[in-house]
This record gives C-alpha cells, structure tokens and sequence, in this order.
C-alpha cells in the first residue's frame, strides 16, 4: 500500500490561554445577543441591555418596551434595533434608549426568528410564515407562497437566496422573495433551531441530531457531528473561517466547515455544562448567551483575538505517515522533527466523535506499530496533536 506523507509546514489554531470573561450584567435570563462593530445588545425579560464599546459599559433599555414581555430574537441593522417578542416586534432608532412597537403588517405577531437579508429584516413567525421590513417603510410584507403555516424557527439569506427553518427536518428555500421550495434531502425529522451560511456552506442546527450541512444551496445535506458532545444545537454563526456551534453542552467551533468540531469552551465548567442559547460576532468579542442557574453570569464574551481565522506558521516542519489506510487494524505511524519541549499524541476516534484509543509519542523515537484487529471494518478519525493543539485531522479506514 502507498504511504501518504503529511508535510506540515501551517496550521490554525486556537490560542491556548484563551479564557472566557464576564459581561457581569446582572440579569434574570439572558434569551438572545446581537453585535455590529462595537454595539452589542443582549435581550432579557422586559429589557434589553446595550453597549457601544464592545461590552465595556452598558445602558439598560429606556421606554417603550411594556412589562411582561421577553425578548427571544434581536438583531441590528443600520442604525436599528429589532427586538422581536411573542408579542410583534419593537424598534429603537436611538440605540435602545426608547422604543417602538411595528406590528403594521405582520399577519401573526408571535416571532420565531429574526435574520438580515442585504438591507431588509425577515422574522419568522408561528404560523404566518415570513415577513419582510424594507428599511425606511415602516411595514412589513408578507412572503410566505409555499411556506405559511409552517412555523418558522430559524433563517439565513446571503441576499438573494433564503432559507426558512421549520419543524420534521423542514428547510425551504425562495430566491428573491419568490415561492418557497421544499429542500430538506438528507436530513432527520427534527426541528431546524438555527440556519447560518459560510462561503458556500449552508449549516442547519437541529434539536436532537446535531449539524448538517449543505454545499447546493440546500438541496442536499450530510451530517457533520464529528467531536460534538451534544447534538442539540441552538445557535449557529460565523467568526473569519470558523462555525461556531451553541450546545446543551458549551460552544463548539469548526474550521472546516463542519468535518471536525472541537470544543471553544476553554476549560470553562460553566459554559462546558450550560445551554448556548445564543452567539454574537462584534467587531472584537465573540458572545454567548447562556441558560445558567447563576444570573451574574448569563453573557460571556472572547476576544477575537483569542480565535485564529489565520494561518500560523510554526519554527519547524513536521512530518507524519501513517500507513497502510485502508488497513485491517494494523498500521505503522513514522513521525518526525518533534522538538524535545513538544508533548505529542496520536488519537483514534469512531466517526461520533468517541476517543478510543491515546497514544503520546515518544520523542526520542520516531515510529508506532499499532494493531487493533478488534476494530470493526468502518471509517474512523484520527488526529495529531502538538501541545495540545490538534495539527492534523484525517479519515482511517479499516477493511479486513
């Protein structure tokens, strides 16, 4: 069998001092968080809270929003604030400081989901489908041919194309606000949570079947779970290169487009075990806001800078084979120009993501012969990782 040599001379990376910090805002729940350049605004029960300095200082929302109210979707586009509420939806064009109601067309005022489509805002509603505020008309237009009543729980548009997210695995699609087709090949009869595009990549979260993804604009999907811990997925967005995924179990990111996921929780108990409800890319922070039993610590923020969207050279080259793949359990794995300060390891999953076998490599040699004969004939994941940074990660097929 031809061995195949691995050169790598680059890798991404997530920076391994990272931590998550605090918002601090003192909050009963925090439902949804929305960022733009520097202004972020997280929705609660009766108030929003906003920032304009990437989180530093933030001002409780002014008048307008009426008690007894909970704000699930939030989004800003230009100069405005769409809150969106079981209730209609409520705008603010003075950075939250008053608000006011804009339920003129919508057919149904119980909101789902919210998402921008070039300059338009779309909610997803219960029952009614899809409606669509122009900026500047004070109403909203239904666009729902093919799509109401289905309820809608998740959107995303690339501003030609989008996509509406419903219960049974449902995902429509309308080009220009035209008719909306069913395109759903692939995927489980499970609720669609959250839709999120990347280059060519459609991404659909579901509740209890992790992520798929699309590469034809939705009209076929293949699942992509490998590393998730949780299949149930809330929230979905893109940082440069990166998806980011929330989870019943932290935030998950992946920089190749859903083959691999790891986790962005960084050693942090408290998000690792709290529901990722939603997530927000702003000009220097990444937030996540969690359903936590500690009200001081629903929002949490990353600084960008702590994610690499870019490609990081390393002092040295590495070189690894492993040979034969496919193979019947037994392989030989040959590395090499490990530096004696490195801690390296070989891992072996199943395609779920389970780790089934560790191997920390020995500097001072420079082979491994393994022999799993119990392994089932299948496709399996193996990674390399130099200080606990993951360097390389490919498929292993096992034929016997």
């Amino acid at each position: 069998m031809k061995k195949v040599l691995f050169v790598l001379f680059l890798y991404s990376t997530i920076a391994a001092n990272a931590q998550w910090q605090s918002c601090n805002l003192s909050m009963i729940e925090a439902y949804c968080v929305a960022a733009k350049d520097s202004m972020v605004c997280v929705g609660s029960s009766d108030v929003v809270y906003t920032s304009l300095n990437n989180g530093t200082t933030w001002t409780l929302s002014g008048s307008g929003l009426p008690q007894n109210i909970s704000i699930h979707n939030i989004i800003i586009s230009d100069s405005l604030i769409f809150a969106g509420t079981f209730r209609g939806v409520w705008i603010s064009s003075d950075n939250g400081n008053s608000w006011v109601q804009s339920n003129s067309g919508l057919l149904d005022t119980i909101i789902f989901s919210m998402a921008k489509s070039g300059t338009d805002v779309l909610v997803g509603t219960n029952h009614g489908g899809v409606f669509r505020y122009v900026s500047g008309s004070g109403t909203w237009s239904a666009v729902n041919i093919g799509l109401a009543p289905n309820r809608v729980y998740s959107l995303a548009s690339d501003g030609i194309t989008l996509f509406a997210g419903s219960d049974s695995g449902k995902v429509f699609k309308s080009i220009n606000y035209g008719t909306w087709a069913l395109v759903n090949s692939g995927l489980p009869n499970s609720r669609i949570t959250t839709l999120q595009i990347l280059g060519t990549t459609l991404f659909a979260g579901t509740l209890n079947n992790g992520v798929y993804t699309s590469a034809d604009n939705g009209n076929n999907w293949n699942i992509a779970n490998t590393g998730l811990v949780s299949n149930s997925i809330h929230s979905l967005a893109s940082a440069g290169v990166n998806i980011l995924a929330g989870t019943d179990s932290g935030i998950y990111y992946s920089a190749d487009n859903g083959n691999q996921w790891d986790n962005l929780n960084m050693n942090s108990t408290g998000i690792a075990t709290s529901l990722v409800r939603s997530i927000a890319v702003g000009s220097s922070n990444i937030y996540i806001a969690l359903s936590t039993s500690i009200p001081a610590n629903q929002l949490w923020y990353l600084p960008l800078s702590e994610i690499s969207t870019n490609i990081i050279k390393i002092n040295r080259s590495l070189f690894f084979t492993l040979y034969p793949n496919p193979n019947d359990g037994n392989m030989v794995f040959d590395y090499s120009l490990l530096d004696e300060n490195d801690k390296a390891e070989l891992d072996i999953y199943d395609i779920a993501g389970k780790l089934l076998y560790k191997y920390e490599l020995d500097i001072s040699d420079n082979q491994l012969s393994i022999s799993h004969k119990g392994l089932n004939n299948g496709i399996y994941l193996y990674k390399i990782k130099i200080n606990e940074q993951i360097v390389k990660s490919s498929k292993l097929i096992i034929i016997k």
